[in-house]
Order: C-alpha cells, then sequence, then structure tokens
C-alpha cells in the first residue's frame, strides 16, 4: 500500500514537474514580449522627450497654422477661383472642339492641360486654347486678383494625420495650368501686359499656401512653380517682350521660391510619420480596416489581429528608427547649400545598405498595405520618397533663379545694346544680388549659341554637362538644372495691347 502510494506520489510529482516546465516554456515568450514591448515604449518615450526638451516640434498640434488676419487672407479668392476652375471643367467635359472627338486625331477641350506640353501651337491648338480660356473667364477673373505674396490656409484637419484630405491641391495644379495657358494665347496676341499678369498669377497661385507646411502642399507647390517658368521659357524662347514688363516678374519669382521652405516640410512630415507609426501601434487591426474602409476587413482573420497585436513593440522600435534617421534628413535640409547633393547622396547609400528587394513605391499599395509596409519598415518606405522632394526642391530653387537671371541677361542686352560680359554686370539693376548655384555656392553657369542664352546649374552630378537641361529619359534626371531663352532678337520690341 505504501508503495503504491509513493509511485502515485512520483506520478504527480512528475506531472506538475511537466506542467511547470509546460508553463515556464509558454511563459518565457510572454515574458520576453513584455520586456521588449516594455524596453520600446520606453526608448520611444525617451527620444519624444528628448526632442521636445530640445524645441522641436514633434507634436501635430504645433504644426496647425495660426488663423490669417481677414483683412490679409486670400483664401476665400481661392476658392472662388477652385470652384469656378471645377464648374467649367465640368462643362468641358461635356463638350467637343467643332464636334471633334478623339477618332478625329484633334485634341478635346477636357485635355485641354496637354497643349501646355507643347512648345509651339499650330492653328488649331491656338482655338481649341481660346475656347478653353472663354469657358473659364470667370476663374481666371478670380486668379488675376491674388494679391503680391498672398496669405491662405485651407485649414485641414491634422487630428486625421497621414490620412488627413487635402482636395484643395487640385485646385493649385489646375489653376496654375490655366493662368499659364491664358499668358501662352495672350503671348501669341501680342499681348504682353496681359501675359506677364497671367504668369504672375501662376506664380502667386505656386506660392500661396505657404501657412501649411505639410510635405505633398510643398511638393504640389514646387510643381506649380515649374509649370510658370517652363511656360515661361516657352514665350521668351518665341517673343521678344518688352523689358520693363519681364521686370514686374522679379518679385513673384522670388516669392515662389523663397515660399518653400522643406526644412519646416521635413520636420512636419517627421510629426506626421510618428502620428501614424503611434497608432498603428496601438490600434486593433479590425478598427484600423474600418476606418480607412478597407474592403480587406472581411478577410482579416483573428490571427491576423494577434500578430497584429504581438508586433506593437516593433513598431515602436521602427518609429524609433525612424525618428533618428529623419533628423538626419531634417539636417541635410537645414544644411541646404552647394553640400545638400553630398548629404543626399549619403542617405541615400546608407539607405541602399538597408534595402529590401520587395520595397516598392508607395502609389502601389493599398491603404492597408500602405499602414502593413509603414509599420515594418517606415525608413524604407518612406524617406526615400522625402530625398526625392529634397532633390525637386532643390532644383526648383536652380530653375526659378535661372529664369531670373536670363531675364536679367535679356534687359541688360535690351538697354545696353551689348551682351553682358559677365553675370557681375547684372548688379545692382537688375538683380539687386546674384543668386548662387544652391549646389556649388558659386555663379550660375551661361552659354551663349545662337542668339540664345542658357542659364544653368550643374545639378546632381556636380559636373557641368555643356547646359544638358533636357531630362534624361533613362534616369528620368536632368544632367543639368536651368533655363534657355532667346536673348538677342532681330526685331525690335513690339508694342503688346
Amino acid at each position: 500500500m505504501e508503495k503504491k502510494e509513493t509511485v502515485e506520489k512520483k506520478r504527480r510529482s512528475r506531472r506538475w514537474i511537466v506542467l511547470a516546465i509546460v508553463v515556464i516554456i509558454l511563459a518565457i515568450p510572454f515574458i520576453a514580449w513584455s520586456i521588449w514591448s516594455h524596453s520600446t515604449r520606453r526608448a520611444l518615450t525617451a527620444e519624444i522627450e528628448r526632442l521636445r526638451a530640445a524645441g522641436e516640434r514633434i507634436d501635430l498640434e504645433d504644426w496647425i497654422p495660426p488663423p490669417i488676419p481677414e483683412a490679409e487672407d486670400s483664401t476665400p479668392i481661392l476658392r472662388e477661383a477652385f470652384a469656378a476652375y471645377d464648374a467649367a471643367q465640368a462643362a468641358l467635359e461635356a463638350a467637343d472642339p467643332n464636334g471633334a472627338s478623339a477618332d478625329d486625331g484633334l485634341p478635346l477641350l477636357k485635355d485641354w492641360a496637354e497643349l501646355l506640353r507643347k512648345e509651339a501651337w499650330k492653328v488649331e491648338d491656338v482655338s481649341l486654347a481660346r475656347e478653353v480660356l472663354r469657358q473659364h473667364a470667370e476663374t481666371l477673373a478670380a486668379l488675376r486678383r491674388i494679391p503680391p505674396r498672398p496669405r491662405v490656409s485651407f485649414k485641414w484637419d491634422y487630428d486625421r494625420g497621414f490620412w488627413m484630405l487635402l482636395p484643395e491641391l487640385d485646385g493649385l495644379r489646375g489653376c496654375t495650368r490655366l493662368a499659364a495657358l491664358a499668358a501662352r494665347v495672350h503671348a501669341e496676341d501680342g499681348d504682353y501686359e496681359q501675359m506677364v499678369r497671367d504668369i504672375q498669377a501662376a506664380l502667386r497661385v505656386a506660392s500661396a499656401p505657404d501657412s501649411d507646411h505639410v510635405l505633398i502642399v510643398h511638393l504640389v507647390r514646387i510643381a506649380c512653380a515649374d509649370i510658370a517658368v517652363v511656360n515661361l521659357v516657352t514665350i521668351l524662347r518665341d517673343h521678344n517682350v518688352p523689358p520693363q514688363l519681364l521686370a514686374e516678374l522679379d518679385a513673384d519669382l522670388v516669392n515662389a521660391r523663397r515660399g518653400i521652405d522643406f526644412q519646416s516640410a521635413m520636420e512636419c512630415e517627421r510629426a506626421f510619420g510618428l502620428y501614424m507609426l503611434l497608432e498603428l501601434s496601438s490600434v486593433d487591426l479590425n478598427a484600423l480596416c474600418s476606418t480607412l474602409g478597407c474592403s480587406e476587413v472581411e478577410k482579416v482573420t483573428h490571427l491576423d489581429g494577434l500578430l497584429w497585436r504581438a508586433t506593437a513593440p516593433m513598431c515602436r522600435r521602427n518609429a524609433l528608427h525612424y525618428l533618428r534617421k529623419m533628423g538626419e534628413v531634417i539636417e541635410a535640409a537645414q544644411d541646404y547649400s552647394w553640400r545638400v547633393c553630398e548629404n543626399i547622396a549619403e542617405l541615400s547609400a546608407s539607405l541602399e545598405k538597408e534595402k529590401h528587394a520587395d520595397t516598392n513605391s508607395f502609389g502601389m499599395y493599398s491603404p492597408l498595405e500602405v499602414c502593413l509596409e509603414a509599420r515594418r519598415d517606415p525608413v524604407l518606405f518612406l524617406i526615400p520618397g522625402f530625398l526625392t522632394g529634397l532633390r525637386s526642391h532643390v532644383d526648383n530653387d536652380s530653375r526659378v533663379d535661372s529664369m531670373r537671371i536670363a531675364i536679367a541677361l535679356r534687359r541688360y542686352r535690351a538697354e545696353n545694346g551689348e551682351l553682358a560680359a559677365s553675370l557681375e554686370h547684372l548688379v545692382p539693376k537688375f538683380l539687386p544680388e546674384l543668386p548662387l548655384d544652391p549646389y556649388t555656392g558659386k555663379n550660375f553657369l551661361i552659354k551663349r549659341e545662337d542668339g540664345t542664352v542658357t542659364v544653368y546649374s550643374v545639378g546632381h552630378n556636380l559636373k557641368d554637362d555643356a547646359a544638358q537641361i533636357e531630362e534624361d529619359k533613362k534616369s528620368g534626371t536632368y544632367p543639368d538644372v536651368g533655363v534657355r531663352i532667346r536673348e538677342e532678337f532681330s526685331e525690335e520690341p513690339e508694342d503688346g495691347n
């Protein structure tokens, strides 16, 4: 009897030992996960507090622009222009020029923006452009009322973070194209005074939303400024615009350049990225899908939700890495000068070492895939796009300043009857000071050929490519960055009007 009890005790003891071992084995991952979760939360919190203590604007509410005094607010004018633009575009969508259709090989009214891609217009192009301007008369009237250095804020919902809606950006692009189209038409008519007013309107639209520092807003503004400059280049290649009118463009070109503060945009983007990652580390997967309105919500299983919660510490760890890497990007933008190219190259090289083969572009993901990819590796998912934006920013500055110098050269030629021997001769009468190439910190380069002048920066490669300012189709980049206009005309300037 005693022997049986002893055996039974041993069995129970072994069972308890096995049970204890099983519990310990099961508890170890949970304990490890808890330690991991606590350490990542603690490290991320410490980094956020360090940035706040240093005076960094790390919270989204810090970036909500202050209200603009009503007397200085140009937002109502832009909203009026956007509403008129949408109404006119709706009318154009239903209309064909002279009964044309796409099968006739003629452009449709709704596709009028394609006209801006053409350097030389045919008779039917001019007719189409005139009809577009007639339909958009109300839009153009509003755009021409925008004052110099307009102050605009669209009061976007910053509480939505990365999912903030920005409907006005399409209006900015559309109105800039329309003003550029109007400038081209008035140049064809010889009405150079109105042409200048329309280029000014395009540049003012580009510089308008300067209160908001959201990165995509800055990128759209850069694109809008580029539309204005490129079409001004096209006009000045073919038309001898009176120099006194060209002088009026300098202030608006300066505003289009100075109004874009890329460093602030990167700091704001850091706050948006942190907000997104903190949300993704805490929100339930089903709740996220419902918020995004994703069709994937029906496919989310219990295991998916469990894995989502289990990887929250990884998301916080990646958020910490993102904050530190964004600090490097912001520093690169802050050093904005001839060192910016070197800074970008160093950052790009460091990211290449971390790059995964399956890293994709932002635009190819669904909303849920955006969250998953940003959660998995926000640095590789988000920052390469920021670096591309930084390059676009520097290119825009180069192109705008090249345009200012080219106009000054033409004005010098018209007033003095001879070509300027050096850029220094333009100061102070034609330019208050000489802009410097942001890639080198030295003077812009010029090349004269067949009555044209090309003013250019050496571009990303820091190499003079003999004024090759056309886009390289293979790489999608520009060897040199600048503008080319006609400096000499055989005939006298046309009167305009």
